[in-house]
């Protein structure tokens, strides 16, 4: 009895380190992936401009695998565009003469810093004329250039040898070809800008950037001599009897404005030059008419075509949103949009040996693309202000010379009332925006000031 009862005594010892152990609780495993961020979904806006939205559309597979979120391409006419309420896209591609509209309306930002300083980005092998003038407002770069094609005058057939590109003419020169003078279908404000056109390059060069309007006060100038002997010419060129025969037609245009001739035949090679210059300047200091101070040079025009993308303000993914402009900006994606547009051209050094793609189809001289490529360098240049309005202004000025009739205005001192009237019109839209107002978007689009956040 005594040895069971030790027995029992032994096991219960044995036993009793184990029983009612508990088993140690190991920690939840703890994941060093980081979870996948959510996709972003991201709207542009495009505007005016279906061939490009259409290039922009065919990108989206390949933006959703770079960034993981999906791109809505939407597409907006250009007056409900300018007239309807702010927009709700992440980031808007537009016309670049708007560029200044949209800031005054405080509905752009800036472009960051860490965007414009990206390496693969190359700011600088972008043309110095679109980085520091169409690109920016007010001191400010608000957008990335997709391409701003120079206003040039357009061909198909023989030209006398003295209007061969290459070889510089005035417009009084010009006006002695037996040529017939054409409309480009894109070009939406023809007479107006026929007129702009001669008007600036009777301007001193030193002033040609304030031909319209005058800084200090935003008073037009459509009734300065400029645009006097302007209008005067282009009365005396619709009255002139038109050339015998198959003469060749010219027109105001850009390279990418249209494919073939406006009869349908495609075969037929376009030719593109440079605009004519001036005979003589006037010089408004003095009052008078000189042959010096840029008589013989025409600026390149800029601004009556063209394309930019700017990030919206109401973007609420705004470094998504930035991501996508420097994508859209940048390398092939850029040839790849910016080609699809008639409204573009190359934008960088870097394309111009890529000009082809700009140009395909368009049955143009092989000296095009040197052309443009110098005009795009050129140290005088004339850009078409942004100022809020400013689709208004030209097209005031485009209905007044139709209305009108350039035939019609042949009478004595018919021009000078002709431009009058423009004038006084052009006064109204400037009290409608508020002339302070208009007078300070004037100078911003000059490169004076600093726009408001």
């Amino acid at each position: 009895m005594l040895r069971l009862l030790f027995g029992l005594l032994l096991c219960s010892l044995l036993v009793l380190p184990g029983c009612g152990k508990k088993e140690p609780v190991k920690p939840a495993a703890v994941s060093t992936t980081p979870s996948p961020k959510a996709a972003v979904k991201l709207t542009i806006l495009v505007v005016g401009d279906a061939e490009l939205a259409a290039g922009i559309r065919l990108l989206r597979g390949e933006w959703a695998e770079r960034s993981g979120g999906e791109l809505e391409v939407r597409e907006s006419e250009t007056e409900d565009f300018l007239g309807g309420e702010p927009f709700s896209a992440d980031v808007v591609v537009c016309a670049s003469r708007y560029l200044g509209t949209l800031v005054e309306r405080k509905l752009l930002r800036p472009v960051r810093n860490s965007v414009l300083e990206d390496e693969k980005l190359d700011l600088q092998d972008i043309f110095p004329v679109l980085r520091n003038r169409m690109m920016r407002f007010g001191g400010e770069t608000f957008g990335i250039s997709l391409g701003e094609p120079p206003l040039m005058l357009a061909w198909e057939g023989e030209l006398p040898a003295k209007m061969a590109p290459g070889s510089p003419i005035t417009w009084k020169q010009f006006d002695q070809f037996p040529v017939r003078r054409s409309t480009e279908p894109r070009l939406e404000f023809p007479r107006a800008t026929a007129l702009i056109v001669r008007a600036v390059a009777y301007s001193n060069l030193r002033r040609v950037s304030a031909v319209l309007f005058d800084p200090q006060t935003m008073k037009p100038q459509l009734a300065e001599p400029p645009f006097v002997r302007a209008l005067e010419e282009l009365v005396a060129l619709e009255n002139a009897e038109a050339p015998d025969g198959e003469a060749t037609t010219v027109k105001l245009s850009w390279p990418t404005a249209t494919v073939g001739s406006e009869s349908g035949e495609t075969e037929r090679t376009r030719n593109f030059t440079g605009l004519a210059s001036a005979d003589k300047v006037y010089d408004r200091s003095f009052d008078i008419w000189s042959s010096d101070n840029g008589a013989g040079e025409s600026p390149t025009f800029l601004g009556f075509s063209g394309r930019i993308v700017s990030v919206s303000k109401s973007s609420r993914n705004a470094v998504s949103a930035f991501k996508l402009l420097w994508w859209l900006a940048s390398g092939e994606t850029a040839v790849q949009i910016s080609q699809r547009s008639g409204a573009t051209i190359w934008f960088r050094r870097s394309q111009v040996a890529q000009s082809s793609n700009w140009l395909r189809g368009r049955n143009v001289t092989e000296e095009t693309a040197d052309t443009v490529t110098k005009l795009l360098t050129h140290d005088q240049v004339y850009v078409l202000p942004r100022v809020p309005g400013i689709d208004e202004y030209l097209r005031s000025l485009d209905k007044l010379l139709e209305n009108r009739g350039l035939s019609g205005i042949s009478e004595e001192g018919a021009v000078e009332q002709a431009l009058g009237e423009a004038v006084s019109r052009w006064q109204t839209i400037t009290e409608s925006y508020g002339r302070e107002h208009q007078r300070e978007a004037y100078a911003k689009h000059l490169g004076f000031g600093k726009s408001v956040e």
